[in-house]
């Protein structure tokens, strides 16, 4: 009746750790281990993973409160987050980011959800260093600058960035 989490530390460093009786209603980490869910929490070094001594709630999203869209997005970017975040690796904007995009979600109708959601997922990605090429062309690397605000360039995920216009044919391209 055990249950492993997955927890973001303040100093934005993944850690593992088994909640000894979270499964067994009347548990005593099972209301605290909930999803999105800020807590201040006692860790205990294991032999593989840390066990979870105590747990406290803090302010924050209690995953019971969201809707369907609420849930999905802050799913998404939760799993974005553990793909990012490293073990032992210290990223404070993560943490900070994390909570934030979470307490933004929560905040939200159904309809803004998926442009909050989509926003965050940008902002992990590009503290994982990954941004998108805007001021040349991801293709071939021709300059893009002082065409930015006379019409619209194609951009391409799968390249990582804007077109010029040699490369905008490409079958990934969508109109920016």
């Amino acid at each position: 009746k055990d249950l492993i989490v997955t927890l973001l530390s303040e100093d934005g460093s993944l850690i593992r750790a088994v909640a000894k009786g979270a499964r067994k209603p009347g548990g005593s980490h099972a209301a605290q281990a909930e999803l999105f869910t800020p807590l201040a929490a006692l860790l205990a070094e294991g032999r593989s993973l840390d066990v979870l001594c105590e747990a406290r709630r803090e302010q924050g999203v209690a995953s019971v409160e969201l809707s369907l869209e609420q849930s999905a997005c802050c799913a998404a970017v939760a799993e974005l987050i553990t793909l990012v975040a490293q073990e032992g690796l210290a990223q404070r904007r993560l943490f900070e980011l994390a909570r934030a995009s979470f307490d933004a979600l929560a905040g939200s109708d159904g309809a803004s959800a998926l442009l909050l959601c989509a926003a965050a997922l940008w902002k992990v990605t590009a503290q994982a260093g990954f941004r998108p090429a805007l001021d040349s062309c991801a293709v071939c690397g021709a300059s893009l600058q002082g065409a930015g605000g006379q019409r619209e360039m194609p951009f391409s995920a799968l390249e990582g960035g804007a077109l010029c216009d040699g490369c905008r044919n490409r079958p990934d391209a969508a109109p920016q």
